[in-house]
């Protein structure tokens, strides 16, 4: 046996065990001072690349490839559904919950812990904090660098070489000063 096929096995086990483990909460409770709670699992909350294996994903941003898709909740990048699509009322949205992003000889086992049964691709949320670094809030903090320091030009020295690294050197130079002895 490949240690990687060992790994999957392992993996495997670990979201068999959190599911059983999940539905007996939600079925038997658990007592607290004499009080029995029922809690619920909203949903799996993680980055894309663990999401997608949690989820046994086939349709994610790390498949991309022609017509494959890229998203577990629409068929954005399949075929004639282009994902870079930001009108409004781009042509994915209306895919959105049409068909789940697993085969269906090759479920979780994550998929027996009680939720949206119009829905299950729903149990997997996207984190907020990788989607805005991966995305927009990424390209936001680049462009206001170059802004800041290339076409502003507020790092630059007189005489000092004016190469991004360069400017990037000074920016970062007085942030930590300002940290250091003026915060």
């Amino acid at each position: 046996m490949c240690s990687s096929d060992l790994n999957d096995d392992v993996y495997h086990g670990i979201l068999r065990l959190l599911a059983e483990e999940c539905c007996s909460l939600m079925h038997s409770g658990v007592v607290s001072n004499g009080t029995r709670y029922y809690p619920i699992c909203m949903g799996l909350k993680g980055d894309g690349p663990a999401l997608g294996k949690a989820g046994y994903f086939t349709r994610y941003f790390a498949s991309m490839g022609r017509d494959r898709g890229c998203c577990h909740e629409c068929l954005a990048g399949c075929a004639g559904i282009p994902f870079e699509d930001c009108r409004p009322v781009a042509d994915w949205v209306s895919t959105i919950g049409l068909q789940v992003p697993w085969r269906e000889d090759r479920v979780s086992p994550l998929s027996q812990v009680p939720g949206q049964k119009e829905s299950p691709e729903t149990f997997y949320k996207p984190d907020p904090f990788h989607i805005y670094k991966q995305s927009l809030g990424g390209y936001f903090i680049s462009n206001s660098i170059v802004l800041i320091s290339v076409d502003l030009g507020l790092f630059t020295a007189p005489g000092q070489p004016t190469a991004v690294q360069n400017v990037l050197d000074r920016a970062y130079a007085d942030f930590e000063f300002f940290v250091k002895h003026e915060w």
